[in-house]
């Protein structure tokens, strides 16, 4: 039991300093809880996509998780001098504390029952501890066409320091992450604006209808992601009456991870496209812009690798390569 609330308190630590690193792309580097949590998420998404990427040239096992997580550490104390000075307060210590005890009770209470687990995820989890991608690997089975980011978020985490219980806590960790942001964001905003109230509906909702743990899978992070998705937006209309560069950003990279988390929330990726306006257009050509471009063509290009459709299982997107499985759409 020891070991796994250190277990929760190093992969919290880890998402926090990860996040605070990436987010100083998005502006989204202060300290409240709000912030906070977000940057916890930001971190969560970057690993997610770091592991994708690396998984096109090696498998992600133990030796490589281990590299990975060791050169972003010593990545981000060597271009942040006085990093960790900045983020230790009082109020990022209560952070840490609370979230690394709220992972480790979601999951030391969730009983043993899942099934989704058992059948989908931990399988190709382990296939990605194993190997590199595999071309047609859905003509094993159609479930390995039916996979999502977390699974390789998952697998990244099998690492020496986490051991093999580190693959079932970032899905706990992104869940209380976004609990956070809701119950932080109500408790700053004490009003009854739009956003707050849509805030207060959704932690109901939450703690009613998603309160087990066990029975996740894919479903539940996608429809965390899309929550704070509309949180986001509703909050930046209310305050700047428009969205600005930072919030579009912020919101294309949640849509994006909703998107490749459950298929079925690619209407998430509109939300970015209708909060376009002229001073993002103008600037649209970015660094940010081609990293985020980059993150969504890496998935289409592993699902054209590994199924041989652009979005599995839509007919429509299938291409007639060797490996197609047509059988299984």
């Amino acid at each position: 039991m020891f070991n796994l609330l250190l277990l929760s308190f190093l992969t919290v630590l880890f998402h926090l300093l990860v996040g605070k690193n990436f987010s100083k792309f998005l502006n989204t580097n202060k300290n409240t809880y709000y912030e906070l949590s977000l940057t916890s998420l930001i971190g969560l998404i970057s690993l997610s996509f770091i592991a994708l990427i690396i998984n096109f040239f090696v498998p992600l096992n133990q030796q490589t998780n281990t590299i990975i997580l060791i050169t972003l550490l010593v990545s981000i104390l060597l271009t942040n001098g006085n990093f960790l000075k900045k983020i230790i307060s009082k109020t990022v210590l209560k952070f840490i504390f609370f979230s690394t005890l709220g992972v480790f009770l979601m999951i030391i209470l969730s009983n043993i029952n899942t099934p989704d687990a058992g059948m989908y995820h931990f399988p190709y989890v382990n296939i990605l501890n194993e190997n590199k991608i595999i071309i047609g690997i859905s003509n094993i089975h159609h479930r390995y066409g039916h996979v999502s980011i977390m699974q390789y978020l998952s697998a990244l985490h099998f690492n020496y320091v986490f051991g093999i219980n580190g693959i079932v806590v970032p899905l706990a960790s992104l869940a209380i992450y976004s609990i956070f942001v809701f119950l932080s964001y109500i408790n700053q905003k004490s009003d009854l604006s739009i956003s707050n109230v849509f805030s207060i509906f959704i932690i109901i909702f939450i703690f009613w209808k998603m309160n087990r743990y066990s029975g996740y899978g894919n479903d539940a992070p996608a429809h965390f992601i899309f929550f704070i998705i509309v949180l986001i937006y509703l909050n930046s209309l209310e305050i700047f009456k428009k969205i600005d560069d930072k919030t579009f950003y912020l919101i294309s990279l949640f849509s994006i991870f909703a998107f490749l988390n459950k298929t079925f929330l690619i209407f998430a990726l509109l939300i970015p496209l209708i909060s376009i306006n002229k001073n993002i257009l103008k600037n649209i050509i970015s660094l940010k812009f081609l990293l985020l471009s980059l993150l969504l063509i890496s998935w289409i290009v592993k699902n054209i690798l590994t199924t041989g459709c652009i979005i599995y299982p839509m007919p429509s997107t299938c291409l007639n390569l060797p490996w197609t499985n047509f059988e299984g759409i």
